[in-house]
């Protein structure tokens, strides 16, 4: 995909900057200000801090360090920031709008699983109609802005039979056999040395560990909650079911290409050391109610429809949520047997590796892209949920407009944050 970021992005951000071979804007007034490039790159500086470094490098200050740019500054700067830093930049939101369905292209191609009716219908559509405003806006039909026209912007018309050809992007390097030669990953030997649990294939726990700590009672009661919620227990068997002092972790590690999350209460941030803010994650959801989908990190579980009705039964459904990953607790559950009417067995006593998180308020989504936005410091109470349900690392882009500081949470497209697990 360098033909979109290493050319065509490349082009767009130099005709919005002025700096495109000498060409004006002609009839249209696609450029933005001087102050608004200063303000964009200043963003793209103070997005590294917040941004968790397996997305990539940091991306360099766009107004005055365009020329660090690569390839993959490129892909960061168009997926993830681009969206947030250029909403409300340009004199006429069609040009934002153009710049967004470029990225929705270019996540389409990502998709892990795409279907050809998708790729020779929608797919092909959207590329035909970007290209169409492409010509109107910049080349404007005229002989003397040809140069607008490279091979690039007309090269993108041939990715949908490329993918009927070759496989979805995600598959290139398993088809011809790149695996190693694609693999751009950074593993490290702690992973290997990592604490691992049974119940948990492809996951292992890292330092900073504390052995044996006792732990804040809100966090007693977020685990009773999860105990009642997942287990055959009633109250009074739940409180007595956890320890008093509990097993830590300050780091997680999904195996075979996963994420590292980090968790801010053990694992401090370092913004004099350059540290990038790994503890915000996606999660498959299990809060109390649709209020409640707070965090860094995307996680879901299972969440109580009914939770504000206090009359109404317990109706269970799997939401996806938002959250800043705290810690990892573990410790040995001694749960009650249980059998179903088959004799198999449903519970038994077991250890369990529990993530501490704090669920962000979501307070918008945005119309096109639907990017998540959350207020700087508004948080639900403290909840735990399985690692398992720990989906994926996110990224914390700052919100340029006015008002009260808000974060847009940003996630990788699918191919460019699989594992090779998930691959295979």
């Amino acid at each position: 995909m360098h033909l979109i970021h290493e050319n065509v992005v490349k082009n767009l951000l130099s005709l919005y900057t002025s700096d495109y071979k000498g060409l004006d804007t002609g009839s249209e007034d696609y450029e933005l200000e001087p102050d608004a490039v200063e303000a964009i790159g200043s963003a793209c500086v103070a997005a590294g801090n917040t941004t968790p470094s397996a997305f990539g490098a940091r991306v360099p200050n766009l107004a005055t360090q365009r020329h660090y740019y690569t390839a993959e500054s490129y892909t960061l700067f168009s997926t993830l920031l681009a969206p947030v830093v250029l909403r409300n930049r340009f004199s006429n939101a069609k040009y934002y709008k153009h710049f967004v369905e470029l990225v929705a292209i270019f996540n389409g191609c990502l998709r892990m699983s795409i279907g050809r009716e998708y790729v020779d219908v929608v797919l092909r559509r959207q590329i035909v109609d970007w290209v169409q405003k492409f010509e109107k806006y910049f080349y404007q039909y005229k002989p003397h802005r040809l140069s607008t026209c490279v091979l690039t912007i007309h090269a993108l018309l041939h990715i949908p039979d490329n993918i009927l050809n070759a496989g979805p992007m995600c598959m290139i390097k398993l088809r011809f056999g790149l695996r190693h030669e694609l693999d751009l990953s950074d593993r490290r030997e702690e992973d290997c040395a990592g604490h691992t649990v049974n119940h948990y294939p492809g996951i292992c726990v890292l330092r900073p560990h504390l052995r044996a700590a006792v732990i804040k009672p809100a966090v007693r009661k977020a685990i009773e909650r999860y105990l009642l919620l997942s287990f055959e227990v009633d109250a009074a068997q739940a409180a007595t079911i956890i320890p008093e002092e509990l097993s830590h972790w300050g780091k997680i590690s999904f195996l075979n290409g996963g994420d590292k999350m980090r968790g801010t209460e053990l694992f401090r941030y370092s913004e004099k050391n350059a540290t990038q803010d790994a503890s915000f994650v996606k999660v498959r959801e299990f809060s109390l109610g649709p209020e409640q989908k707070l965090m860094y990190l995307q996680y879901s579980h299972e969440v109580d429809k009914n939770a504000r009705y206090r009359n109404r039964p317990v109706q269970l459904e799997r939401r996806v949520a938002y959250a800043q990953l705290l810690r990892v607790v573990e410790f040995r559950a001694e749960l009650l047997v249980v059998t179903n009417d088959n004799g198999r067995i449903t519970q038994q006593p077991k250890t369990l590796l529990l993530a501490v998180v704090r669920p962000v308020k979501i307070a918008q989504k945005s119309v096109r892209l639907g990017t998540p936005y959350y207020q700087d410091g508004q948080f639900a109470p403290v909840e735990v949920i399985d690692v398992d349900d720990l989906s994926c690392l996110v990224a914390r882009i700052p919100d340029p407009e006015r008002g009260p500081k808000k974060w847009a949470l940003c996630e990788r497209s699918d191919a460019m944050g699989v594992s090779e697990q998930a691959l295979e």
